[in-house]
């Protein structure tokens, strides 16, 4: 399972972490996408932007197969790995600070139809329109 994450996100619940160090799911990896920003709310700086190491912190909580990722062949080395072995991992890598090209569609009904979808469980509805 790949779990896709903000640095602002991740900030904000740090408790996940301590709680995958401690359970240590063997099939879980964390990519954390580190703009150094909080995006979504106005492009307020975040903690990772001067002090916090997000790597640092996963590591301490429990995570010891978190990495720095330098460049894109060393994130294919790094997510490569097996995913019943391992695990859990945290992948970080620094981005630039652009606002994305697409938004998500911030619509709970829809977002909802559409992972029951994914997973065959969603019945036919106007929202397939």
């Amino acid at each position: 399972m790949i779990a896709l994450e903000g640095d602002g996100s991740i900030l904000m619940a740090l408790g996940c972490l301590a709680t995958i160090g401690m359970v240590k799911p063997r099939n879980l990896t964390i990519v954390i996408m580190d703009n150094g920003i909080y995006q979504i709310t106005g492009r307020q700086k975040a903690a990772t932007a001067s002090s916090a190491d997000i790597v640092a912190i996963a590591r301490g909580a429990g995570i010891a197969n978190s990495h720095w990722v330098r460049d894109e062949t060393h994130f294919e080395e790094l997510v490569s790995r097996r995913f019943d072995a391992d695990g859990p991992a945290l992948l970080a890598a620094k981005i630039d600070d652009a606002p994305g090209t697409a938004q998500t569609v911030r619509d709970p009904p829809l977002i909802r139809h559409r992972f029951m979808r994914g997973l065959g469980t969603a019945r036919r509805s106007a929202l397939d329109a």
